[in-house]
């Protein structure tokens, strides 16, 4: 929701990132990535970070799901290196897809946002000569646009600021998203509390393109998380 905003109603030159968690949902999340940004014709960066989370065994408890199950514990790692990565790249803004239901569940949220971006000021590394104290990030911003807003209000303002042909690519975005956290089959469970807020959305937005779900699985959790970069975006 948050890429179609900025690049087909604001027209931004947007690209995306994904990061990968190792989180069990990541392929299907991968998926979900890749159909939006060819939706949208906008360029998607897949950035593999599952390696890391095994060192942590020893002192980060796992939850009878997952260690990176938890979008609390993968935030910070997740919005740091899509900041560098987006900096890197010269873009000056990294967009992040809070909405009004993330607030509402962790309010902290916003402060740390307000605290990176602080910290970011403080950052003046030299990349393009010696001695250090370049300001080539001077003007690096972490950008949560919809954190004000509940899914529902996010698709009825952009189905309403949407012409006909893009109001088509919202509604295969919406089927194209990947957001439940109990299901690893090739459809969402529709029953836990993520599915039930994009279900209620929908509704709430009266759009005709529900999600199919399919029977809750047996096994384990999955989770969804995706960042992107020119103003890089977290779809």
């Amino acid at each position: 929701m948050l890429a179609f905003e900025l690049k087909r109603i604001q027209k931004k030159d947007v690209a995306a990132i994904y990061i990968d968690h190792g989180q069990l949902a990541a392929n299907q999340e991968k998926k979900s990535a890749e159909k939006v940004a060819e939706i949208l014709n906008i360029d998607l960066k897949i950035i593999d970070i599952s390696g890391i989370w095994p060192s942590f065994k020893d002192v980060a408890k796992d939850t009878h799901i997952h260690i990176m199950t938890s979008s609390a514990i993968s935030a910070s790692p997740g919005i740091i290196i899509g900041a560098n990565y987006a900096a890197w790249a010269g873009s000056k803004k990294l967009y992040i897809g809070l909405v009004k239901e993330d607030i509402d569940g962790r309010p902290w949220l916003l402060e740390l946002i307000a605290n990176y971006n602080k910290a970011v000021s403080c950052i003046k590394p030299s990349l393009k000569e010696f001695p250090l104290g370049g300001d080539e990030f001077s003007n690096f911003e972490l950008l949560t646009p919809f954190s004000n807003l509940y899914k529902h209000e996010i698709i009825e303002q952009s189905t309403k600021s949407a012409d006909h042909g893009d109001a088509s690519d919202l509604q295969d975005i919406i089927q194209s998203s990947w957001l439940c956290q109990f299901s690893n089959s090739v459809r969402e469970c529709g029953e836990c509390y993520i599915c039930k807020t994009k279900t209620a959305a929908i509704e709430t937005a009266s759009l005709l393109c529900n999600p199919t779900y399919g029977p809750k699985p047996h096994s384990q959790l999955e989770v969804y998380s995706l960042y992107s970069a020119n103003n890089y975006i977290n779809l």
